[in-house]
């Protein structure tokens, strides 16, 4: 290379390396301009339509039977059926004890259709004769920490804890898959007092899901009470094969809670982690957390908002005010909910953030040190929860809606 190109390539990077602070306020600029005011007032008008309906269901809520079946914390089932469970993630430290049953997928999948979905179905697929002990193990308790004595625990002790951990996630489709065998099974008995205790215990785990304080045990607790309805009134339009009293039907109806708790405990579970990103109001967190004082919904909320990555953000905001975002609010917020005496069960997240000071910014490859990139993370995350919370609960994946069908008349 003659001496000329190497002047040129010389005089080429040292007004790239002087362009570089332009470059940024340019990003900055189209940032704020085309991406993250539109956003941040889209999220800010989902709130404020929200914040009204949520406010009447909280209250609401608090009075309903199925909140105060779901408040009980005196016989955890964790220590029991964390172990019984699928895992996604790293499950290293912890071991396992899975369901002798065959895999969530295979279970969901006999069920897609009937009338392939009867007993047959499943017979075929091996399941063990024991296969259903698990709903009956289930009514020894009242709340399912999922996060406690579970891989996420034995994570967030290891001191592996960095923004690129893979959180472990419980798969609860074997177990949903499951209960629909168990309903399935009872029904085409066709009498109504051997379908009392498959629909007592599938209700029961249903609601244990629900206790869980996390997305998923949400969802598929609301998904295994429709399994556990939908298989009522199918069995109700099947008597005529065998006609039943209405007394014994309406035994079976009151296994079940009242339909309004549960769209109320659904519509609460999508909408509260809206107002978990920094945007929220200080003040209207502060009575959304008030009214929720059980951490039925907020600490799913906090869940899925205080993360590694938003921990490790955090550290790098400036100590007030990063760009136009308050952070302060929302890390008070972040430390209440995850202190040793807070209700939420969020071992991992709580970890993370007590060690947030030693997470390198290395970690989420250095551009999150621009501030107009770092505030993206949080819109990002605040626009998940606002497309979330306008569209119903999503089904578990790999599984499709439906009824457990109604039986065969054999």
């Amino acid at each position: 290379m003659n001496p000329m190109t190497k002047r040129a390539g010389v005089a080429v990077a040292l007004i790239a390396l002087a362009l570089i602070p332009s470059t940024v306020k340019i990003g900055s600029f189209f940032f704020d301009t085309l991406f993250e005011g539109p956003v941040a007032r889209n999220v800010l008008a989902l709130q404020d339509r929200a914040f009204p309906g949520a406010m009447d269901d909280l209250r609401a809520w608090a009075d309903s039977p199925l909140a105060h079946v779901l408040a009980a914390r005196e016989r955890d089932a964790g220590p029991a059926l964390n172990r019984k469970l699928e895992w996604r993630g790293e499950v290293q430290g912890f071991e396992l004890e899975p369901l002798l049953t065959p895999d969530g997928a295979a279970l969901m999948a006999a069920c897609e259709q009937f009338p392939a979905c009867g007993p047959e179905a499943f017979s075929a697929l091996g399941l063990a004769t024991n296969a259903f002990d698990v709903f009956s193990q289930a009514m020894e308790f009242d709340h399912w920490s999922v996060n406690v004595s579970s891989p996420v625990e034995a994570l967030a002790k290891s001191g592996r804890i960095a923004v690129d951990s893979r959180k472990p996630t419980a798969d609860f489709r074997r177990l949903r898959g499951l209960g629909r065998a168990y309903l399935l099974t009872a029904m085409h008995a066709k009498d109504p007092s051997l379908l009392l205790t498959p629909l007592s215990q599938v209700t029961h785990m249903g609601e244990l899901l629900m206790t869980q304080q996390t997305s998923e045990g949400a969802i598929s607790g609301v998904a295994m009470l429709a399994d556990a309805r939908d298989a009522l009134t199918a069995f109700e339009a099947s008597r005529a094969a065998k006609p039943a009293a209405e007394a014994a039907l309406d035994l079976l109806a009151s296994v079940l809670p009242p339909v309004e708790d549960v769209r109320r405990f659904e519509r609460l579970a999508q909408v509260i982690p809206l107002f978990f990103v920094p945007l929220t109001d200080a003040d209207r967190l502060g009575v959304l957390l008030a009214a929720d004082k059980a951490g039925a919904f907020v600490c799913e909320g906090a869940a899925r908002q205080f993360s590694p990555e938003a921990a490790a953000l955090l550290v790098y905001a400036e100590p007030t005010v990063a760009g136009e975002v308050d952070y302060r609010p929302y890390v008070a917020v972040a430390e209440t909910l995850l202190s040793p005496l807070s209700p939420c069960q969020m071992p991992f997240e709580r970890e993370t953030w007590t060690h947030r000071e030693d997470l390198k910014i290395a970690d989420l490859g250095g551009l999150h040190g621009l501030p107009w990139l770092r505030r993206s993370y949080f819109l990002l995350r605040a626009t998940t929860s606002a497309a979330e919370a306008a569209a119903p609960m999503p089904a578990p994946p790999a599984e499709q809606e439906g009824a457990p069908g109604t039986p065969s008349e054999n």
